[in-house]
């Protein structure tokens, strides 16, 4: 069964995020997802998701990607803790821009592969039910 969703970089007003989480899930996507990236103006992703989560009931919330260079694992896992009901998906990358992003910032990583790893060690546990 293929599944539809939709996403979008939370640089809007959070209303506005909010509305068309809503409004994904009123039109019958299962999934929403906002980017969670740095230098272009968005708000934390998980900031937007937790809002969209207290206006959507059944749509899983989660982000188009979690970039484990400008998130200390332990950080990424307590914001994907935070979220009510935790974020049904959590993508994990670094991509060529963001790796330049955060070069930029003096935080990337000689080891992307490695850094992927120990994010996604961390946080599979807390982001896996029970």
């Amino acid at each position: 069964m293929v599944a539809f969703g939709m996403g979008m970089a939370p640089a809007e007003p959070i209303s506005k995020v909010t509305w068309v989480a809503k409004m994904a899930e009123d039109l019958g996507f299962e999934y929403f997802m906002n980017a969670d990236q740095i230098f272009n103006g968005e708000r934390d992703a998980f900031v937007s998701l937790s809002a969209c989560a207290m206006s959507t009931n059944r749509i899983k919330l989660g982000t188009c990607v979690s970039n484990p260079f400008s998130r200390i694992p332990g950080m990424l896992a307590l914001a994907i803790a935070i979220v009510p009901d935790g974020p049904s998906v959590i993508v994990v990358s670094g991509g060529v821009r963001s790796t330049d992003q955060v070069r930029v910032a003096g935080v990337g990583s000689r080891f992307p592969v490695a850094s992927r790893t120990r994010t996604l060690n961390v946080c599979t546990p807390i982001a896996s039910p029970p």
